[in-house]
């Protein structure tokens, strides 16, 4: 099982105040603008063409630290049989946005 996608993240949209954590692998790929990701208790702040993989059972949340939009490309893969991991990594905070393209 593979998904990929492209989100466009408004300045300030993040993943939600809580972690998520699924089965399989997560690759990220910062397109544009700039990108917190933190994994378990490490942050990685991304800019264009900085990626990050990782075991997608850890702890993990995102958000658009820039004062300018982000694409992201997001890679997740081997994430188990009616699991929907791209649900879970869409934006949630104060109506801000995140699409996937």
């Amino acid at each position: 099982r593979v998904e990929p996608f492209v989100l466009t993240l408004e300045s300030g949209a993040n993943s939600g105040i809580h972690t998520m954590v699924h089965t399989g692998h997560e690759f990220v790929f910062c397109l544009r603008g700039q990108l917190e990701y933190q994994v378990e208790d490490e942050f990685y702040n991304l800019g264009p063409g900085d990626s990050l993989i990782f075991s997608a059972h850890l702890r993990h949340r995102w958000r658009n630290t820039g004062s300018t939009v982000c694409n992201t490309l997001f890679l997740l893969s081997g994430f188990a049989e009616g699991e929907h991991p791209l649900k879970m990594h869409m934006s949630k905070k104060k109506g801000e946005k995140a699409e996937a393209e």
